[in-house]
């Protein structure tokens, strides 16, 4: 797709276990596929931040069978170097007080060792990414971001100042041409 195209958003719940929902997206243009992708994610009560169960959620399920070949996958990340330091501000909080998902997409960009850095100065785009939530990060939580070039990809975490993971990410490149 280009700058300006028609494109096509779909999102669908692909199916349930035990606690985890699944959402699969994809986005097509003329009814091509662009891209997939797949979400595991858990409810969890604002108050207490218990985990529900799906059997506690009061709204129909809309379960579909679409076919989709993105899969969950997650990568197991080992020690690296700390390369920032991050403060969590409120403005990067979402209405549950915690960090908005959104944020960690930048944390890759903006903290990618120096290596894969230059490679998306140079026009590489990211062209797959893992991230795992593990842990709430709230306004004012400081997170330490250890990241790594290991296979041409690049590994990162952040984790708190009691050494627990706030979160895990891997992200794969690819060369981008530009159209002519």
């Amino acid at each position: 797709a280009r700058y300006g195209d028609i494109v096509t958003l779909k999102t669908w719940e692909h199916s349930l276990k035990g606690a985890p929902f699944f959402r699969c997206f994809a986005l097509e243009k003329d009814g091509r596929r662009l891209c997939e992708s797949i979400s595991s994610w858990s409810l969890v009560a604002p108050k207490d931040r218990k985990v529900l169960r799906p059997t506690d959620y009061k709204h129909e399920f809309l379960l579909t069978e679409h076919p989709i070949t993105a899969e969950i996958t997650r990568t197991k990340i080992g020690d690296l170097p700390e390369v920032a330091s991050h403060i969590v501000t409120f403005t990067e909080t979402d209405g549950n007080g915690h960090l908005n998902n959104s944020n960690y997409g930048d944390f890759i960009a903006d903290n990618a060792p120096q290596e894969y850095a230059v490679k998306l100065k140079n026009g590489a785009v990211i062209s797959r990414a893992e991230i795992a939530f593990l842990r709430e990060a709230k306004q004012g939580d400081r997170i330490s971001i250890c990241a790594a070039d290991i296979d041409g990809g690049i590994q990162m975490y952040g984790c708190f100042d009691d050494g627990k993971r706030c979160f895990e990410a891997v992200a794969e490149g690819r060369s981008f041409y530009a159209y002519s």
